[in-house]
């Protein structure tokens, strides 16, 4: 009787204790996850530092892409940076006849040379002159884009310590999707995965990296290429400085009020070359920002007030998509790789391009006035 009496107390005692072990549990359970979102945050910022902080870097890199079934296509590159506008990149991969080819990009100041490998054995050099700004649409998206993308990821998380080719690396998660393995030392990335039903669909790694290491200037010479420039273009771009833009233009560019942080690398025009869909080229005022979180670029082109904004990139990159800004349309879109937002402002188009968070960019169409 004194037992029957007794369960109901018993069973709340043992439902309380249940309750209380699984409180505790997960409270436990929703520290860890807090200590390890807390870390990843600090080796984010570590890795944004590192990076930035390199005047000059040199990097081996592999890919690996899922292209069939159990089949991946490797492709190599070699990249050595010397600065802003100077840089080499080897691309090392096999054509359809299964024969490893090497085609190189170089830029030294404003001209750029493309060395592609011909079938019969030989080097075809294309040299473009005057070429504008670069946001290092090629040197940074083989490295320093990867960085920054992982620096300000959403809700990275840290799972763990692991080794990588035999270096002390840190696991996080990017995404469900996405894992990221940095140096434990320096926080750069050593690999990164791209999951699909779990197995790898697409695998990047950092062979090796340099910071801050002496660029021979023999690299940017554009004879260690293997063979004389075939064809020439001239892209038509010229530094200038601002005061000169209205006579150089016939118009005024737009007023741009840059953060603080933001330092202006360079300026200039890009001259019209040719008629697109029998709509005359219209000049083109270029200003290239470095920021903390990577190049910038900012274009301004006049054009009929009546210009209607697109909302198609037709580039392949996701959106774009249609915002306002300051009581003005934007048309904007992001890829895995740059932000870009064009906005209609009386009679002038104003774009902004770069390496950074699609936020940043349409702050920065905010400034212009």
């Amino acid at each position: 009787m004194s037992t029957s009496r007794n369960m109901p107390r018993i069973v709340g005692a043992t439902v309380l204790a249940a309750l209380m072990i699984a409180v505790v549990v997960a409270t436990a359970s929703a520290g860890r996850a807090r200590v390890a979102s807390a870390f990843a945050d600090d080796v984010k910022a570590e890795m944004a530092r590192t990076y930035r902080d390199a005047s000059t870097w040199r990097a081996h890199i592999e890919e690996r892409e899922l292209v069939a079934d159990g089949a991946y296509r490797t492709t190599r590159h070699r990249v050595a940076v010397g600065g802003p506008n100077r840089y080499r990149i080897e691309t090392i991969e096999q054509d359809a006849s299964g024969r490893e080819v090497t085609s190189v990009t170089l830029r030294n100041g404003n001209t750029v040379y493309a060395a592609m490998p011909t079938e019969d054995g030989g080097v075809h050099v294309l040299e473009l002159r005057n070429a504008p700004p670069s946001l290092g649409a090629l040197a940074d998206n083989m490295l320093g884009q990867r960085v920054r993308d992982l620096a300000r990821a959403g809700e990275m998380r840290y799972a763990g310590r692991d080794r990588i080719r035999g270096n002390a690396a840190l696991k996080l998660v990017v995404e469900p999707d996405h894992l990221a393995w940095v140096d434990a030392t320096t926080n750069i990335p050593l690999r990164e995965q791209f999951l699909a039903d779990g197995a790898p669909v697409h695998e990047i790694e950092f062979l090796s990296f340099e910071t801050n290491r002496r660029i021979e200037e023999a690299e940017f010479d554009p004879s260690s290429l293997g063979a004389v420039p075939s064809a020439t273009e001239d892209l038509g771009f010229r530094s200038a400085d601002l005061r000169s833009a209205p006579t150089l233009l016939g118009f005024t560019p737009r007023e741009f009020s840059a953060p603080d942080e933001w330092r202006l690398l360079e300026s200039g025009y890009v001259e019209p070359t040719a008629a697109f869909d029998e709509v005359p080229g219209t000049h083109t005022w270029i200003s290239h920002y470095s920021t903390p979180v990577g190049p910038v670029i900012i274009t301004q082109s006049a054009v009929d007030e009546e210009f209607v904004l697109s909302p198609e990139a037709g580039d392949g990159t996701e959106g774009p998509l249609l915002t306002e800004v300051g009581g003005h349309r934007v048309a904007y879109y992001t890829d895995p790789w740059r932000t870009h937002a064009t906005m209609h402002v009386g009679d002038t188009i104003v774009s902004v391009e770069g390496v950074l968070p699609f936020e940043t960019v349409l702050d920065a169409l905010a400034r212009v006035r």
